[in-house]
């Protein structure tokens, strides 16, 4: 792609501004997360790069604001960045938007717990393993219980 074929991080985001600009992937979140992961890749993985992946990624929350699929994808793209305080607000948003599914708290807490607020962490994991859940999350509260252990293990450090 002509992303990919820059000298650099700055000709490579010139490139992605050229092509959104075309009008053809700028409604289009995967084209984001197919960019925002190109720059955050952990290879050759820069200040630089990281900032820009960031920022192309943060197209996808303004494009989707009431889609939790997509934002919990975008979350969880943010978390593998360790951008936690971003990725924090996507997961806050998607709770909102899905209230009665446990990984909504999940990953909330999970990223609370990465950001040192075990008080926090611990809430939104109790609150995953003590929520009426539907058979599609079925044993998510086994898992839960696993990261409360860790969170508590963590907090004593």
């Amino acid at each position: 792609s002509a992303i990919a074929a820059g000298k650099d991080a700055a000709a490579q985001y010139a490139a992605y501004l050229s092509e959104r600009a075309k009008g053809d992937y700028w409604a289009v979140p995967s084209f984001y997360f197919d960019v925002g992961g190109h720059f955050l890749n952990p290879e050759g993985l820069t200040a630089e790069r990281r900032e820009l992946g960031v920022r192309v990624l943060s197209n996808i929350a303004e494009l989707s604001l009431e889609n939790s699929r997509i934002l919990r994808v975008l979350g969880y793209k943010l978390y593998e960045a360790k951008e936690y305080e971003l990725a924090s607000e996507v997961f806050c948003r998607v709770a909102l938007l899905r209230p009665d599914e446990p990984q909504s708290y999940r990953d909330l807490g999970l990223t609370m717990l990465e950001r040192g607020w075990y008080q926090e962490a611990l809430g939104l994991l109790w609150r995953t393993v003590t929520m009426e859940v539907p058979g599609s999350y079925a044993e998510i509260e086994v898992e839960a219980l696993w990261e409360i252990h860790d969170c508590l293990a963590r907090a004593k450090r």
